[in-house]
């Protein structure tokens, strides 16, 4: 996958033989503080391109349609889910791993805000700040 800036990405942007591409578009963090515990939450803001957004959206959980519509078993249907779900991990595998995320430290959720724009946040506890 490739992150761009922002030239770059429309440059990029309209090829029909475009990679995996993703714009970062903005990132923030706050230190949240509840009782005695801190947590580091941070948010980046992504444009991504056509290939993704399909990627994206030919992966989606809700796409739960009844076997029989498909003329499939039982088994040959969790199969196929299986194998939805495994590409949509390695998806956000490779934005993880482009953003440099580390989801070892803490939560981390990615979601489609609208039409190109995701939302990855993430939330670590921090040790003791004096």
């Amino acid at each position: 996958m490739l992150v761009f800036t922002n030239a770059d990405f429309e440059a990029q942007r309209n090829r029909f033989d475009a990679p995996l591409t993703i714009q970062i578009v903005s990132k923030g963090s706050v230190l949240d503080t509840e009782m005695d515990e801190h947590f580091l939450v941070e948010a980046t803001t992504i444009r991504v391109n056509h290939v993704f957004l399909n990627e994206w959206l030919d992966t989606n959980p809700m796409l739960c349609y009844p076997p029989e519509r498909f003329g499939l078993t039982e088994e040959e249907y969790d199969r196929k889910l299986k194998k939805r779900e495994a590409r949509r991990k390695a998806l956000e595998d490779q934005v993880i791993e482009d953003l440099m995320i580390d989801r070892t430290q803490g939560s981390f959720a990615m979601e489609r805000i609208v039409a190109e724009l995701f939302t990855i946040v993430t939330m670590r506890k921090e040790p003791e700040i004096p």
